[in-house]
């Protein structure tokens, strides 16, 4: 808790509602509590014993449990050896698999068959298809003329509404005639549900077949008129099964011919649902009371309470108890209403800490690896097919191609990145194939294998063999997921692609193979069955609700939930648990958002619509809150042995506390004995919620209980950053940095680095270019970055759903475009002013854009079309500009040190320095030449305020002038910079020789800088924003994109003044508005050229 942004004080966790301080456990009498460690209750529970009775009834004969789930009958049986009683003849089974026992050869004699759940999914599309086109249907009789529901035939979660109201009027056994004399107050929408429920009927009746409603109706009808269609066995019914509905009657059918219902524990004070089958007997257990407090005069043993400050810490105190209480693991039963927030972290926690754990509701797939796979294949094909998410997949090991000796996934990664896709599915396969051709050309023209090569077009033929058959196998799919306008697609065609897909991600561990297993029968299933095609959005979601998988123990079969396991923690959920007659149960994440759970209706059928169809039929949301809070109260009536309950007080998603849920406080007054206990008692009774730092009396799970109890020791929270920097030397090392950013000196982690002979230019023959020297100037320690150490960021073309171009690469076409049009208008003798120009113009932009288009890809035509009509403003305005100025053009993109041309020597203080470039133009004119660098961003860092050089920043204009003049042995009359675009308005800004006539100066101080190793960073932080080397300084920026933070330029702006390693950087920044240290002015550059004629 120490230290954390947005963490709430630790005696707030859970009592939001309240102000004043907690008090004190002695300040209150009710206080006074029994040894937790006692037993709530001892012996079995009495639906173990009901079980036990009704074994030594009939010890050889069979004998069928029916639960709601094979897992909670397979745990009562679990529970019934434990307690001496073997479960010889036994059998567990649940309703369905029942009713079909009974039922099914006379439907197979019938000619019917039985539907599977991607079958009635598939019969309810084509219903509610139907349904939606004539709501008006004929044969439902005189009803209102109803809407149509066209706008709604798509939306998924309108469909998933309508089907699930379908399915539960079947199985509330309901029919057409029921709803139509229900007298909805929306006539449309009670039409509409006649419609899609008489459609359903006709079109089981149509293919003869019967969905779990015909299965359980005609099980019960024939349960009832022929008893030779039960299995030959004593059926037994778990207490909790529902009595509602075609199941109720079928279960009523089996108790008419003599299945028995097994008592158990007795809830007082609050009545069995009455939409479920219940029998209880005997005297309540201690724990039986919940909500009949009152009538308890002392308190209740083997039950307690804790709150914690989040899930984590919630789930480590369980383990830390058991530990203490010095249970085995398979001792240990922990029940949540959220098994999949607890589950996910549970697991998380017992992989770091290695305690063996079994999950009854299973673990959630998207925590094995096959799981992690398809998410990221979803994001994949819905992002643009965007390279960077097959590149973290290949990295992880998760995605792999089908060749045993393939390179390993970072090779594969590296070779990938290097094709620089960016995204689309097009291009992908384009890419990897142009790439290919090229290898493979190379290598038939060698002489001999290369290595390089070789190895290349093994990646690269590894990368083919993953790629193509995973995009052959997805089909056509709209620009944008929500694009409705798109290209129409089934959830079966996407299952297609993801089980194809699927086969190239490995499965290393039996986890893996179970979830990958499972998810391949899903997907094989909806590519069998749900193959109604409609916009991707809703293909995409019904598939993923039938990916919503959970996984259970390695290899295990059937539905969730399953069976705990020796020597395992076992979680599972509120319906399923309490059945294993464990010593120690942790009843979890009782915080009032969690349990009960909000009250909400049907989206479709709205309470007031199910009490007019009969409750007895189908239950209201009141019905389903009363259900869950008897689940709770039966949970504890049967517990034995010891009982905790507890909650998370935090909430960090959304930075609130949790309260406790009102079965805390009635858990409360049974720990105390307190029937007038309150939510105040129970704040006493918990203390400060279970945090980081262990309680004193609690057991250390792992090293960091040991750790944060000894920062915690006396009450105090201590600094441990000392202790920890002196014991572990790679931290400290990886400390150093940060703390030299608060030191006056200028270290080597500021960039002041041991000076070497090579550093300094001016002795080297080593060439840098304009963009180099005005980086120098900008920030010595970009230089160090890019020019001495050589690195440079990843080159990938990144997604922005609203842009093609950015502003580098937008400059970059139009000066590939200028280029062309001037060199061909030249060519064809086409002046500066001839209309054709523009015509020309716009042409070659045609052409350049295709090319910019095979190494950019576009998120849409549309933003690439929108983009090149303004590109068209900007050549409108460059030929304009031609017009105006009216000069002749010499030279177009002269080169100097590029192409097998030397570089020039460029006069600086204290020598000279090697430079290499490209001029855009070079003009001819009366008074002299001209040199011409288009700009096309905006004038603002040119602006006169900022001075011929900006701080040093600007060195261009000289290295071009010198360039110009030592090549054409002409005067020049000007360095040029023109910026022919419509946002910059044609603007020119000119630099004469007198103007430049400082930079020798500043570039030699600049010089000198690097000859002297010192490297250090910029003192203003503006020249941070567009740096490439940002993230490596933990510059972060404002939303506006402006720097909001530089660590190395604040050290300079506090520092830089006095070091002594700063100065000749802070002379050369400030030169121009100091002017010289002497009293004469710099000689003119033509001087320093000697009346170099070239």
């Amino acid at each position: 808790m120490s230290g954390r942004r947005g963490s709430p004080p630790p005696d707030q966790l859970g009592f939001g509602f309240l102000d004043e301080p907690p008090p004190r456990a002695t300040d209150s009498a009710a206080v006074a509590t029994p040894d937790v460690f006692e037993p709530a209750g001892s012996g079995p529970a009495r639906l173990v014993g009901s079980l036990a009775r009704a074994t030594r009834a009939a010890p050889q004969a069979r004998k069928i449990l029916v639960a709601a789930t094979r897992g909670e009958g397979r745990e009562l049986l679990r529970a019934l050896v434990r307690a001496g009683t073997p479960w010889i003849g036994w059998e567990v089974t649940t309703p369905r698999p029942l009713a079909v026992e009974c039922v099914g050869a006379t439907l197979a004699e019938q000619g019917v068959r039985l539907l599977d759940e991607f079958e009635e999914q598939a019969l309810l599309d084509e219903a509610i298809d139907v349904a939606l086109e004539r709501t008006g249907d004929t044969d439902l009789g005189p009803g209102p003329e109803a809407p149509s529901f066209n706008d709604l035939s798509e939306a998924l979660g309108f469909r998933r509404a309508l089907a699930g109201a379908v399915q539960a009027m079947r199985l509330g056994g309901l029919g057409v005639g029921d709803v139509a004399r229900a007298g909805f107050a929306d006539p449309h929408k009670q039409a509409l549900l006649r419609a899609a429920l008489a459609s359903y009927e006709r079109a089981l009746a149509r293919m003869r077949a019967a969905d779990s409603a015909r299965v359980l109706a005609d099980a019960a009808a024939r349960v009832r008129t022929d008893a030779a269609a039960l299995p030959d066995a004593q059926l037994h019914l778990v207490p909790g099964l529902g009595a509602r509905g075609r199941a109720g009657e079928f279960l009523a059918a089996l108790r008419e011919r003599g299945a028995q219902v097994l008592a158990t524990d007795p809830v007082v004070g609050l009545d069995a649902p009455s939409g479920w089958i219940w029998s209880a007997e005997g005297e309540p257990g201690p724990l039986g009371r919940l909500h009949a407090s009152g009538s308890v005069s002392a308190p209740v043993p083997g039950l307690d309470l804790f709150a914690a400050a989040s899930v984590e810490e919630e789930l480590r105190e369980v383990l830390r108890r058991a530990l203490g209480a010095g249970l085995p693991w398979d001792e240990v039963e922990i029940v949540t209403p959220d098994a999949q927030v607890y589950g996910s972290a549970l697991h998380a926690l017992a992989e770091r800490l290695g305690v063996p754990v079994t999950f009854g509701v299973g673990l959630q797939v998207a925590r094995t690896r096959p799981g992690r796979a398809l998410a990221t294949w979803f994001r994949w094909i819905e992002g643009g097919f965007h390279a960077a998410e097959i590149r973290r997949l290949l990295e992880a090991g998760d995605l792999r191609p089908p060749a045993e000796h393939s390179p390993d996934g970072m090779t594969l990664s590296r070779r990938f990145r290097s094709l620089r896709i960016g995204w689309g599915r097009e291009r992908t396969a384009a890419r990897l194939r142009s790439r290919r051709a090229v290898v493979e050309r190379v290598r038939a023209r060698a002489d001999a294998p290369d290595p390089r090569q070789e190895q290349a077009a093994l990646e690269l033929d590894a990368l083919a063999a993953l790629l193509e058959p995973i995009l052959d196998g997805i089909p056509p799919l709209p620009d944008h997921p929500l694009d409705r306008s798109g290209p129409r697609v089934s959830p079966a065609a996407l299952a297609v692609g993801l089980r194809r897909f699927l086969t190239f991600v490995p499965a290393e561990n039996a986890v893996d193979q179970t979830a990958w297993d499972r998810l391949d029968r899903v997907l094989a299933r909806v590519e069998a069955t749900l193959r109604r095609e409609t916009h991707y959005a809703a293909a995409a979601a019904a598939l993923r609700a039938h990916l919503q998988i959970r996984v259970p123990a390695p290899r295990a079969e059937g539905k969730a939930p399953w069976s705990s396991d020796g020597g395992h923690v076992y979680l599972t959920d509120l319906e399923h648990g309490g059945y294993t007659g464990r010593a120690a149960t942790f009843v979890v994440g009782m915080d009032a958002d969690r349990f009960p759970g909000a009250d909400t209706q049907d989206p479709l059928l709205l309470d007031r619509e199910r009490m007019r169809l009969g409750r007895s039929h189908l239950p209201t949301s009141g019905d389903r809150i009363h259900e869950r809070r008897f689940l709770f109260a039966a949970l504890l009536a049967r517990l034995r042995g010891r009982v905790t309950v507890s909650w998370c007080g935090w909430e960090p998603s959304e930075a609130r506390t949790r309260s406790p849920a009102s079965e805390v406080l009635l858990a409360c007054r049974l720990r105390t004995g307190d029937p007038e206990a309150s939510f105040e008692t129970v704040r006493a009774l918990v203390g400060a919620p279970v945090a980081t730092i262990p309680r004193a009396t609690a057991e250390d799970l792992d090293a960091r209980d040991v750790w944060m109890r000894a920062l915690g020791h006396g009450g105090v929270l201590r600094d441990g950053v000392g202790v920890v920097r002196r014991g572990y030397a790679a931290l400290e090392q990886g400390w150093a940095p940060f703390a030299a950013l608060e030191s006056e000196e200028a270290s080597a982690y500021l960039g002041n680095v041991a000076q070497r002979a090579g550093f300094d230019l001016r002795r080297t023959q080593d060439v840098v270019s304009a963009s180099r020297l005005e980086a120098l100037g900008q920030c010595p320690r970009r230089f160090l970055y890019a020019s001495i150490l050589r690195t440079s960021p990843p080159d990938d073309p990144e997604y922005d759903p609203d842009r093609w171009l950015d502003a580098r690469s937008q400059g970059t076409l139009l000066h590939r475009v200028y280029e062309r049009l001037l060199r061909e208008a030249r060519a064809r003798g086409i002046g500066p002013d001839a209309p054709e120009l523009l015509d020309r113009a716009r042409r070659i932009l045609a052409e350049e854009a295709e090319r910019t288009l095979e190494e950019v890809p576009t998120p849409s035509e549309e933003i690439r079309q929108r983009e090149l009509g303004r590109l068209e403003d900007d050549l409108r305005a460059f030929t304009g500009l031609l017009a105006e100025t009216g000069r002749t053009w010499l030279d177009l993109e002269v080169k100097f040190g590029l192409g097998g041309l030397d570089p020039l020597p460029l006069p600086v203080d204290g020598g000279r320095v090697l430079v290499r470039g490209q001029i855009d133009r070079v003009d001819a004119a009366e008074e002299g030449l001209y040199v011409v660098d288009y700009k096309t961003g905006g004038t603002y860092a040119f602006e006169s305020e900022r001075g011929a050089f900006h701080g040093a920043r600007r060195l261009q204009h000289y290295v071009y002038w010198v360039a110009v003049r030592r090549i054409y042995g002409r005067p020049v009359a000007a360095m040029e910079y023109q910026f022919p675009t419509h946002r910059a308005a044609n603007a020119r800004i000119r630099y004469t020789e007198e103007e430049l006539r400082a930079a020798p100066e500043i570039l030699g101080r600049l010089l000198d800088t690097v000859a002297g190793g010192h490297f250090l960073p910029t003192d203003d932080p503006g020249d941070c924003r567009f740096c490439d080397f940002r993230p490596v300084c933990r510059v972060t920026l404002k939303w506006t994109g402006e720097v909001e933070d530089s660590p190395p330029a604040r050290w300079a702006q506090r520092f830089g003044a006095s070091s002594e390693a700063y100065a000749a950087f802070r002379y050369a920044r400030r030169r121009e508005d100091e002017g010289p240290p002497g009293l004469l002015p710099p000689p003119s550059l033509e001087t320093l050229l000697g009346g170099d004629d070239g």
